[in-house]
Formats: C-alpha cells, sequence, structure tokens
C-alpha cells in the first residue's frame, strides 16, 4: 500500500476555502504566491509519502516503548526526524 498526498485537493482549498491571497495582505505573508505553496506542498509530499508513510507500518509491528524512565522510538523514526530537521521541516 502507498500513499499519496492529495496535492490537488488542498490547492483547491487553499485557494478557493481558505482564499490564501488574503494573506498576502499581511507582510509577513507578502511573498506567499501560488507557486510557492505549490513548491512546498510537493516537498512536504515527498517526505510524507517516502519517510513518513512507512513508519506506520513498522511502528504497528514494532510499537515505541518506555523503559528505565526513557522512551524507545520505533525502528526509523529517528532517522526520520532528522531527515525533517535537516530539510528544515522543525
Amino acid at each position: 500500500m502507498a500513499y499519496t498526498a492529495p496535492l490537488e485537493e488542498m490547492l483547491f482549498l487553499l485557494e478557493n476555502v481558505f482564499d490564501i491571497k488574503k494573506m498576502q495582505k499581511y507582510d509577513s505573508f507578502s511573498s506567499l504566491d501560488i507557486d510557492t505553496i505549490n513548491s512546498i506542498l510537493l516537498e512536504a509530499s515527498r517526505v510524507s509519502e517516502k519517510t513518513l508513510f512507512p513508519l506506520n507500518a513498522i511502528s504497528d509491528q514494532i510499537p515505541a516503548k518506555q523503559e528505565n524512565g526513557e522512551i524507545i522510538c520505533s525502528p526509523g523514526f529517528l532517522e526520520a526526524y532528522k531527515e525533517l530537521c535537516s530539510g528544515g521541516w522543525v
């Protein structure tokens, strides 16, 4: 089973339901155009599809646990977190 992020639906919602263009009137979001948003969503979908989604099955089989007051993550979670950090998501 694979995951494909619903990019078209996300863009539709941002443009037509949440009216993202209204955000552009604020200085903090003035450069937030639809191309930039699309680029962000594309990269987020790549990370979701290739890195995060596969962790679902792994964590079902080998869940996180607590030992001696420490949390032991399921295999792959530390590497995924490092990837998120190196990509500037965190």
